[in-house]
């Protein structure tokens, strides 16, 4: 697969790719970790000991839970609050109202990732 000179995404189903993670990203099976004291509201995803996603708890009136994987951006659907403002197409965090929903998304991400394209001369 080949990218054009100036290409700064790839494309997928549910959003695209920054092409400099694509590279650099580790790929597997994330493993989701508690960092100390943060009371079981906010957990990262890590692949090789490298974190690839953050999960955090967001209380309020929003009362869910954000999503962020490093390098990649949901496409913005009429469910999230982003789809109010119609210039906005993508956007780097999405929210979840549970958590288990949440974690399935990082690993189907995470799994799904396309490979590093290869820049076209």
């Amino acid at each position: 697969m080949g990218v054009e000179r100036g290409t700064d995404f790839v494309e997928v189903e549910n959003g695209q790719w920054f092409v400099n993670a694509l590279r650099l990203k580790p790929r597997g099976v994330p493993m989701f970790v508690y960092p100390l004291g943060t009371g079981r509201k906010h957990f990262i995803a890590q692949i090789d000991q490298k974190t690839v996603a953050v999960i955090r708890w967001i209380g309020g009136g929003a009362n869910c839970w954000i999503v962020r994987v490093e390098g990649f951006m949901w496409r913005v659907t009429p469910d999230m609050p982003t789809s109010r403002f119609s210039a906005i197409k993508f956007t780097p965090v999405k929210g979840f109202k549970r958590k288990d929903d949440a974690r399935a998304e990082v690993v189907r991400i995470l799994t799904e990732m396309p490979p590093a394209p290869t820049i076209a001369s």
